[in-house]
């Protein structure tokens, strides 16, 4: 269904009142479940034990664009939905979407190029002009019925005025839980909770806690989670966020393509390297060097091997050429390479077998 967008002058008190009333009556409550009391996520004796297990993730969580197939009907990316209030599988049209289904809004990865980690990232001055949201830190700002909305986070929540902890996320094994009690949307100068738990640690409704994914060898991350909103136009509504990307955690990865090579002697062999940047900053152009016994006898271009630029969560392959001494000893050797770029240093160890013939 379609909503007809607030106009932009009203108070948020007229909002609130009127608003509310207006948008809800022109809704069809989907059947299924009625939306329960507020409750507190219960914590067992298994939960503590996985959380002192778990590991914290640092960071900014970088966004990979949304996008929608047509062909598959099917979202990828980072996106939002609002479900209906008392519905379980009934979404609100947002006709500004760029997705052809227009229950999902898209998200395009803002300044900061996505979510931080630890810290806050809190609205600009003014945070509105005309209703339309201003911030681009997180998200830039995309229009939902008709006017710009935006995601922030911020140590006091702006609706309700209470504390709230800077998003954080924990992995398990692979799995993902977190807290985004301070996730925040601005939309036509008003501010809704999106977080999960909400700042008072509660879950109402239909607000479910943050649950994902993330690959430790690739810092490949997918993360969900439903908030239920409290108050305001939207009263009752729960988005539904999906974020995905990839983690920037200040490191740097350096990955072979296999542990261990064979070469004849005076013979070239090529390591297939992949350097991945996971800083949170674009890298200039470097070098990976090359470390070898005496025994190996290699040539000294064999020494380095360059790393062209790399963007935020860039990664290039490169071929590193070890050539081989004709008076190499026959056996294994260890190679190590070594990339520094950026205060940061990686080294990976490769075994060259020299064969006797």
């Amino acid at each position: 269904m379609t909503i007809t967008p607030v106009r932009r002058r009203l108070s948020l008190a007229a909002v609130s009142a009127t608003g509310a009333a207006a948008l809800l009556a022109s809704l069809a409550l989907a059947p299924g479940v009625t939306a329960s009391a507020t409750t507190t996520a219960p914590v067992s004796a298994g939960a503590v034990a996985a959380a002192a297990a778990s590991t914290p993730l640092k960071g900014t969580l970088l966004l990979t664009p949304g996008a929608y197939d047509a062909t598959t009907k099917k979202a990828r990316g980072s996106y939002f939905r609002m479900i209906l209030p008392g519905g379980t599988d009934a979404y609100f049209t947002n006709n500004d979407s760029l997705a052809a289904d227009k229950t999902y809004t898209l998200f395009v990865p803002g300044s900061d190029g996505g979510l931080k980690l630890g810290s806050y990232q809190e609205p600009v001055t003014p945070a509105f002009v005309n209703g339309d949201a201003q911030t681009g830190k997180i998200i830039r700002p995309l229009k939902f019925a008709g006017i710009y909305f935006t995601q922030t986070t911020a140590p006091v929540d702006a609706q309700n005025g209470q504390a709230t902890p800077a998003p954080s996320l924990s992995v398990t094994g692979n799995h993902v839980t977190g807290n985004t009690s301070a996730w925040t949307s601005g939309w036509n100068s008003i501010y809704f909770n999106q977080g999960s738990p909400k700042p008072d640690g509660s879950y109402p409704g239909f607000t479910k806690a943050v649950n994902g994914t993330y690959d430790k060898k690739t810092h490949a991350y997918e993360i969900v989670w439903y908030s239920q909103i409290v108050g305001g136009p939207f009263n009752n509504f729960t988005g539904y966020w999906h974020l995905q990307g990839t983690l920037a955690d200040g490191t740097i990865g350096l990955a072979t393509a296999t542990s261990k090579i064979k070469v004849k002697k005076g013979k070239t062999v090529t390591v297939k390297v992949t350097a991945t940047n996971w800083t949170e900053k674009a890298l200039a152009k470097s070098k990976i060097t090359v470390k070898a016994p005496k025994t190996l006898k290699l040539a000294a271009k064999s020494k380095k091997a360059t790393v062209a630029k790399l963007k935020l969560a860039g990664s290039k392959v490169v071929k590193v050429k070890l050539r081989v001494g004709k008076k190499a000893k026959p056996g294994k050797h260890k190679v190590k390479l070594t990339w520094a770029v950026g205060g940061k240093k990686v080294t990976k160890t490769v075994t060259v077998t020299v064969k006797k013939k």
